[in-house]
């Protein structure tokens, strides 16, 4: 598999550029690389054209999205691609757990109440 190049590489903006620059450098390379573009152009250029088209729409939707515009910032490609995903999901279950002990989960109270009724209710057909 290629090497990944830098998003902002791609674009050819710096680090701290606006959204506005963005958009403007995304608009350029994707007037450049469109494939439409290059038509009569040899299978090697098309093929070129298409994995530049491609590239440089993922730089875009990255960095104009300013929540995956931070994580690439902050952890690169990982933050982009979900490779950090198991140990926040992790981290998520062990929070709704901890909420449905506590009893602050909205299904907590819920599940307790539940319980306590169906208890209640076989205890009266018994006596019955």
């Amino acid at each position: 598999m290629a090497e990944k190049r830098d998003y902002y590489e791609v674009l050819g903006v710096g680090k701290n550029a606006t959204a506005d620059e963005i958009k403007i450098a995304y608009r350029k390379a994707a007037m450049k690389w469109h494939p439409d573009r290059w038509v009569e152009g040899t299978d090697a250029e098309k093929k070129t054209a298409e994995e530049k088209f491609k590239e440089a729409s993922e730089a875009y939707s990255v960095l104009s999205d300013p929540d995956k515009k931070a994580r690439y910032d902050q952890f690169g490609f990982a933050g982009v691609e979900g490779q950090a995903g198991p140990v926040i999901q992790n981290q998520k279950l062990d929070h709704q757990r901890r909420l449905r002990k506590s009893g602050r989960h909205p299904q907590g109270p819920l599940r307790r109440w539940f319980w306590r009724f169906r208890r209640i209710r076989w205890f009266q057909r018994i006596r019955r």
